[in-house]
């Protein structure tokens, strides 16, 4: 299944967070370990995009990465009071958001 132009845009940024986030250690390792994890798979759907490959199996995967990391750290922030959270929250709502629309393109 080839990707359209709203994909490869959410790709290309969610690639370019990512690796700003891998170099950023949070020093949390679980959550250090899973923005890392993320980005290989972001990396690796981006490879099977360039390639005009299906990449259906593998945006399940990066589904799933992306609803257990986000819920992982919600509970972390929550855990350590975070002041931020609910915002926090909300910018994980929009991701998710916008990886639903990308892929309801395909």
């Amino acid at each position: 299944m080839p990707l359209g132009n709203l994909m490869t845009r959410y790709l290309r940024k969610s690639i370019m967070e990512l690796r700003r986030l891998v170099h950023y250690k949070l020093g949390i390792k679980k959550l250090d370990d899973e923005h890392e994890a993320h980005a290989k798979l972001i990396q690796e759907l981006f490879n099977l995009v360039s390639n005009n490959a299906d990449v259906t199996k593998h945006l399940s995967k990066l589904e799933y990465s992306m609803l257990s990391h986000f819920a992982n750290e919600e509970a972390y922030l929550e855990s350590i009071n975070y002041p931020f959270l609910k915002e926090h929250k909300l910018q994980h709502a929009a991701l998710t958001k916008h990886f639903y629309k990308a892929t309801n393109m395909l």
